[in-house]
């Protein structure tokens, strides 16, 4: 996650939505790492860790 979205991590709206972006991502990636066409194949458990914080940000918004 850039600084950028760790800063508008206040609006839960705003959490779910990055947390669909990245599902989203995660699923192109697999795509393409499945078609053997995947070159930066650490980009997949990057883009895990970021869902993973995403969940626990909204766990903790809900949890307030």
């Amino acid at each position: 996650m850039s600084k950028k979205e760790k800063f508008s991590l206040h609006d839960e709206s705003v959490l779910v939505k990055m947390l669909h972006d990245k599902q989203v991502e995660l699923a192109g990636l697999r795509f393409q790492a499945s078609n053997k066409a995947l070159r930066q194949v650490n980009k997949i458990g990057t883009v895990r860790k970021d869902i993973a914080r995403i969940k626990c940000a909204l766990h903790s918004k809900a949890s307030e």
